[in-house]
């Protein structure tokens, strides 16, 4: 009994060691979210406003570019943004579940658990970089992305790009969502509307440099999303482990009391037999 209350003792220390773990990563990832959700409004209103831009100086370009003739079966570049490490539930599943299996199209994977379960499943990634870990990396984050996407936009081997994202919805709730970022969809009101900006540099090369700023701008806020869905995961996930934890503690807790009563109850009955034989002793021997 002694050697099962110690085996039972050493679980208890196991699994209080496992709570601090849990409640630990509970506590970062609530964190994480917190900052994400601070930043988000700021990348959400600096995307408008270089779409909004770049709607003022769409006039500039040749209608004949605006209007590009429709071509044949294109290529497009998904951008998966999924999760860096493991411990977030499901979040790489449903991710790569709206990207679908792509036929012609070029899989781009942020997270680096994401495009490990993106081979795993049979899919072809064309590139991948790592998922930023902290408020501070999501832009360069998203710079790099950027870049490598806009240079295979700009030299045709991909003919839009489009964005695989969860949005993250508050507390630990998110909606993976898929939605085209380039070519740009120019709403018809935004044509001829009053007199173009005056600009300093040749109207395409300007052009240019705002889709680029455009594609950045999305990534960024993208990447702050998936960053604040990914660790509401998590944060699901933790909760979900401490609470069954908890309950573990509970069982072996219960267990232990358990069995130091009975080592007392085995021990009193143990004096009270020895005491009750002393008696029977001293009696017969008077």
């Amino acid at each position: 009994m002694t050697e099962r209350l110690a085996e039972i003792e050493t679980r208890l220390s196991s699994i209080r060691e496992l709570h601090g773990i849990v409640s630990a990563m509970r506590g970062l990832a609530a964190m994480r979210i917190q900052e994400a959700e601070r930043n988000l409004g700021s990348t959400r209103a600096y995307t408008d406003i270089v779409r909004n831009a770049l709607l003022r100086v769409i006039n500039l370009m040749p209608e004949t570019a605006r209007t590009p003739a429709a071509r044949g079966r294109e290529t497009a570049g998904i951008v998966i943004f999924g999760a860096e490490h493991g411990l977030a539930g499901d979040f790489n599943a449903r991710v790569i579940a709206v990207a679908g299996k792509p036929d012609r199209d070029l899989l781009f994977v942020v997270g680096t658990r994401a495009a490990t379960t993106c081979v795993e499943r049979g899919l072809r990634v064309a590139w991948s970089c790592a998922m930023a870990t902290h408020v501070g990396a999501v832009t360069t984050t998203a710079r790099r992305i950027s870049e490598e996407l806009y240079r295979r936009f700009s030299r045709g081997d991909v003919s839009g790009i489009e964005i695989v994202v969860a949005q993250f919805g508050g507390g630990t709730r998110s909606t993976v969502t898929r939605h085209k970022v380039l070519p740009v969809d120019v709403p018809p009101e935004a044509l001829g509307r009053g007199p173009p900006p005056l600009v300093n540099l040749p109207p395409m090369r300007l052009i240019e440099s705002m889709l680029e700023e455009y594609l950045f701008a999305e990534l960024a806020h993208a990447a702050m999303e998936s960053f604040a869905s990914e660790n509401a995961a998590r944060l699901a996930t933790m909760q979900a482990a401490r609470r069954n934890v908890e309950e573990k503690l509970d069982e072996l807790t219960t267990a232990a009391r358990a069995v130091r009563q009975d080592e007392i109850t085995a021990e009193l009955l143990d004096i009270v037999v020895g005491a009750e034989a002393a008696a029977e002793r001293r009696q017969q021997g008077g």
